[in-house]
């Protein structure tokens, strides 16, 4: 696709398709953000921008899986 654009989206519209899929988030600035998916969400369109973004080099992608919190024994 030209023009960096999924579905006439661009990557400055992150912000938007994180509160359009109802999807949690923590900024460090305007270059960073960690978002908090959880398993029932179906966030296509932002994972659709995600992988445009890594591919053209303009962004990098780490996945991490959450453990509930515990107390030791």
């Amino acid at each position: 696709m030209s023009g960096g654009l999924i579905c006439g989206v661009t990557a400055e519209d992150f912000p938007t398709e994180i509160a359009v899929a109802g999807l949690l988030s923590e900024w460090n600035g305007d270059r960073h953000v960690a978002v908090d998916i959880p398993p029932e969400a179906k966030p296509s369109t932002l994972f659709d921008i995600m992988q445009r973004e890594v591919s053209e080099g303009r962004a990098f992608w780490k996945w991490a899986d959450a453990m509930p919190f515990s107390t030791q024994s």
